[in-house]
């Protein structure tokens, strides 16, 4: 449901989406909570970073930024829907780890509790001192799409695992997948894409201020 905010099609995910479109028309700002199928840190997945966003972020319980991954993901997302119809609102997504990960809940219902205490929707007191965060930025550059796929650098792929240059990461029907020309992180490996064409990795890199 969460890439199909653009085009006609038809099954219960197109009918939700009808329903829950009205109330996006009248939502200033929207938080998009995720968790990953392989394990990781939490991260923030943004469209457009403006100064208030950028504010906002600041007081999420995430590690990574995430940048332009929508350059890479086949179709229209939540997020790049509702900064067409309100772009100077607030809307990014949290990946908020494993849905495995014990703690993944625990931090969904943090961030949570931070993004709508910043616009005064709740009343919510940190529970120790607040540092803003620095969100260290990833770009993602490329995206394998093939699968099923074998992966070879681990027996258990995580996200922002550091790859050197030229490793040999998978295999996909005999054929084996390098990582790029350079030190590249991995970033939510899957072993298995539910889209045709869509990606079972991304390399990222990060950017460096």
């Amino acid at each position: 449901m969460n890439r199909i905010w653009e085009g006609e099609g038809i099954g219960y995910e197109y009918v939700r989406r009808e329903v829950i479109k009205p109330y996006l028309f009248q939502c200033d700002h929207i938080l998009d909570i995720h968790s990953t199928t392989a394990l990781s840190v939490p991260m923030t997945v943004s469209c457009r970073i403006h100064s208030l966003a950028r504010r906002v972020l600041s007081d999420m319980l995430v590690t990574y930024q995430i940048e332009n991954i929508w350059e890479f993901v086949i179709g229209k997302t939540l997020m790049e829907f509702h900064n067409d119809i309100k772009p100077d609102g607030v809307a990014f997504a949290v990946e908020c780890g494993s849905h495995r990960s014990p703690t993944a809940g625990d931090i969904a219902y943090e961030n949570t509790l931070r993004f709508l205490s910043y616009f005064w929707l709740i009343s919510y007191v940190f529970t120790q001192e607040h540092v803003p965060t620095v969100l260290s930025v990833i770009r993602v550059y490329k995206a394998p799409d093939i699968w099923p796929i074998e992966y070879l650098y681990t027996d258990q792929p995580e996200s922002f695992q550091k790859i050197p240059p030229h490793t040999q990461v998978a295999r996909f029907q005999g054929e084996d997948i390098f990582s790029p020309n350079e030190e590249t992180y991995i970033l939510m490996p899957t072993p298995y894409a539910r889209y045709i064409g869509d990606s079972v990795m991304y390399f990222t890199r990060e950017i460096l201020e």
